[in-house]
């Protein structure tokens, strides 16, 4: 137990110190894990548990090239209404999976299209979760939120995106309510985000939108350089261009960032990225 704050340079010192042989992180951790001058020993580890957003596949690959033989890197999907875990973590399946459905839930999920609620059977297509995996029935004196969060049928909506491989092995895709919507089409931030982070000069990205009166919503993406960087907005906007549809541009712009802000428990916190682009000076 510690009570400093959980910066990366006091986590690697946990790390170094103690050896764990077992750990639960989110994302934007491990990748600042990776990223940090500080040498961090993760030999220890048997296991780490990847949790809490979508795992951009260069930084597994990274993770798993400082990672010891036989060592297990597992990410996993689940949630609180759900009272944990929906899927059974499959780290030997495919990279970037975050589990299979065991045969006695798979009558209590399934995935469907959000605009309509018809059932998506074939694979790789992205459709919304649904589950009927007991122990959640509605929020606490909210009847309004709890009537919204379940179909007429009672299947509880994630609101979570993802598609499932030919083999049943489930991939997180985005959080419904960040999908960017652009005229008729529907953006995944994440898309934008993976093309960004190959840029050289790039250590980090959140990408969120700006409303526009007439096209709905303008991506932004909010970008923090390396050290020694000095990738320019206009840089960031062609890369995109030249691997991304025409929906996908930046007509938002692009905003530099010193760090992208964390929520208390690692993840995004998309709140205040939103706000940001809304009030930052957008190149």
């Amino acid at each position: 137990m510690t009570s400093a704050p959980s910066t990366t340079e006091h986590i690697i010192d946990i790390i170094n110190e103690y050896k764990p042989v077992l750990a639960t992180m989110g994302p934007f951790m491990v990748a600042s894990i990776l990223k940090s001058k500080k040498e961090c020993d993760l030999s220890c580890f048997g296991r780490l548990t990847i949790a809490g957003s979508k795992t951009p596949e260069k930084l597994l690959l990274q993770l798993r090239d400082r990672w010891l033989p036989g060592a297990i890197v597992n990410e996993i999907y689940g949630q609180t209404e759900n009272l944990g875990l929906i899927l059974s973590p499959n780290p030997s399946g495919p990279i970037g999976n975050c589990g299979h459905c065991p045969f006695e839930w798979q009558k209590n999920v399934k995935l469907v299209d959000p605009e309509n609620n018809i059932e998506i059977k074939e694979p790789n297509v992205p459709g919304e979760m649904i589950t009927k995996i007991t122990g959640f029935s509605e929020y606490y004196n909210n009847p309004e939120e709890t009537k919204n969060a379940f179909t007429v049928a009672g299947w509880f909506k994630t609101g979570d995106i993802l598609y499932r491989d030919e083999g049943g092995n489930y991939f997180f895709v985005e959080r419904l309510k960040m999908l960017i919507k652009y005229r008729g089409y529907h953006i995944r931030p994440s898309e934008i985000e993976t093309v960004i982070l190959e840029h050289p000069g790039v250590s980090d990205v959140s990408v969120t939108s700006i409303p526009d009166e007439e096209d709905g919503e303008h991506p932004v993406a909010c970008v923090v350089r390396k050290i020694g960087s000095n990738v320019t907005a206009q840089e960031i906007k062609d890369l995109v261009a030249s691997k991304r549809s025409n929906s996908q541009q930046l007509r938002g712009g692009v905003v530099f960032l010193n760090e992208i802000p964390l929520t208390s428990t690692g993840k995004i916190a998309r709140g205040k990225i939103k706000q940001i682009a809304l009030t930052a000076q957008r190149e």
